[in-house]
């Protein structure tokens, strides 16, 4: 990063609000050129997260540095992994907060600080958005954590290696789609691989994939529906279940996106 100190603004720091104000204010897309903003100057001070130890909430910090003024790697990471650990709806802009104002002390250490949240997302996928909003948040001060982050998604979708890893995966590509991380073009590019390799496990990922993207993708729908229809209709290739699965994604769309679980009444015991 060429010397130079990239931060948020601010001494907390934007919240994921703020963040979506920048883009609005943004005559370009900020995701495909994400927004820099420089320190002139170093902050007199730059003290580390506090330590994770239970019952700290509520009370004052404690901070970690070391002797010269600067926490090593492990240690950084480790306060990352103790923040990625709480991160939830209700605390996110306090928590994301707290992971901007940390010192990005070196490439390496960026690289390690992704890695760490892109594991996290594809191991909990039901969370997807909340890390797709956290990388919204780091990706617009920082255009090196992007590359790193499409680097690993990329790299884990064209290993593959088992359904729940890849599953996890296509999640996350997905919520990062909706959060405008990422643009469609990747989106169509992920689908055609995995239609033109119809098995069983990519079968899940896509409609996945369309489930969580449909309603925003703007281009080829019709025809990667169209693809997804005349596999379902090759029995030798899917399976009742595969077929079914196919079936409600149509369905899906055809009812503008909105699951027909959520809108059916409750049942009186």
């Amino acid at each position: 990063m060429g010397g130079q100190r990239i931060a948020p603004v601010g001494t907390h720091g934007p919240n994921y609000e703020e963040i979506l104000l920048y883009k609005k204010l943004c005559k370009e897309n900020p995701f495909m050129h994400p927004i820099h903003i420089y320190y002139t100057a170093p902050p007199p001070e730059r003290t580390m997260q506090a330590s994770c130890a239970s019952g700290t909430e509520g009370r004052s910090r404690r901070y970690v540095v070391e002797s010269n003024g600067e926490a090593t790697e492990l240690t950084i990471l480790s306060q990352v992994n103790c923040i990625l650990n709480k991160l939830s709806i209700s605390n996110f802009d306090k928590l994301s907060s707290e992971l901007l104002k940390i010192e990005i002390i070196s490439d390496n250490l960026l690289e390690k600080i992704v890695k760490s949240i892109f594991n996290k997302a594809i191991a909990e996928p039901h969370f997807g958005e909340i890390y797709s909003k956290l990388c919204l948040c780091f990706g617009n001060f920082n255009i090196q954590f992007k590359r790193f982050l499409l680097d690993m998604c990329q790299s884990e979708f064209e290993k593959r290696s088992e359904l729940r890893q890849s599953r996890g995966n296509i999640v996350f590509i997905g919520q990062l789609f909706k959060a405008q991380m990422i643009s469609e073009q990747i989106i169509h590019s992920c689908l055609g691989k995995l239609i033109d390799e119809p098995n069983e496990e990519n079968i899940e990922c896509i409609c996945k994939l369309l489930e969580i993207t449909g309603s925003k993708m703007k281009e080829n729908i019709d025809e990667n529906f169209r693809k997804l229809k005349s596999i379902s209709e090759n029995k030798l290739v899917v399976d009742p279940r595969h077929r079914f699965m196919i079936k409600d994604l149509i369905e899906l769309r055809q009812n503008n996106w909105a699951s027909r679980k959520t809108n059916q009444p409750l049942k009186m015991i």
